[in-house]
């Protein structure tokens, strides 16, 4: 995610992670990955199949796919699960970094992930979210403003979509707003935060956005979190993925 230093600033760091989370139980997010640089957790993701996986673009720079790993089938971030080299990079041709357009990226894996109770896929989404919907956001991003606060286990927070027109009406001095990002409310205290860009925002069996933007402090101000909707991009994944 990209991170507003204060409420003038431009955008800056492209990590985000969770304050106010809570740990998740053992293998209860197996659709969750980790992006890793040199060994070290940056971004989050999801997975599409036994191939691919789903990020943000502001993530990913193609030049260091030699250096990238993916991680599955792990809630702690120090031990276990399948780790993967990249073999190709898929990212949106539009992606724009000023303003975070088209940030979604498509990640194949070096390898075919094993499937068990640990690592599963998890579906597009086949409808609209709408404003109200109960979701679930995940990551190791920070879990503070303390520069030291990145936690080993996993992190969920349950959130809550707001309108496009509600969003743009708080963001829409800061970023253009459209139809393709959903955001979610922000209470004061609860938020992604640097670290958790990339990963998934679910709906039950679904994953209907990717972690793109919050403004920083994190948790500190109560402007939504905003997310690439995925379902603006399902054709383009699908035709990417097969």
């Amino acid at each position: 995610m990209f991170l507003l230093c204060n409420i003038y600033a431009k955008p800056s760091d492209i990590a985000v992670r969770i304050i106010n989370g809570a740990d998740a139980t053992d293998g209860a997010l197996p659709y969750q990955a980790s992006i890793r640089l040199l060994g070290d957790h940056f971004c989050g993701g999801a997975i599409l199949n036994t191939k691919w996986i789903l990020t943000a673009a502001h993530c990913i720079e193609p030049a260091y796919m030699r250096y990238l790993r993916v991680v599955v089938g792990t809630n702690d971030v120090k031990n276990g699960g399948q780790e993967f080299k990249l073999s190709k990079i898929t990212c949106h041709p539009d992606f724009t970094k000023k303003n975070y357009l088209n940030d979604v990226c498509l990640l194949q894996v070096d390898g075919t992930i094993n499937f068990d109770s640990k690592v599963k896929s998890i579906a597009l989404p086949e409808k609209e979210t709408k404003a109200g919907a109960n979701l679930l956001i995940s990551g190791w991003g920070k879990i503070s403003e303390d520069p030291e606060s990145y936690p080993q286990k996993l992190q969920i927070l349950n959130v809550t979509a707001i309108s496009t027109e509600e969003c743009k009406q708080s963001l829409g001095k800061f970023i253009p707003i459209d139809e393709t990002k959903i955001c979610t409310n922000k209470v004061k205290g609860s938020s992604a935060c640097s670290g958790d860009s990339g990963g998934p925002l679910v709906d039950g069996t679904s994953v209907v956005g990717i972690a793109s933007f919050v403004i920083t402090p994190c948790a500190v101000f109560d402007y939504p979190d905003g997310y690439t909707r995925v379902l603006s991009y399902r054709d383009w994944i699908r035709k990417n993925i097969t």
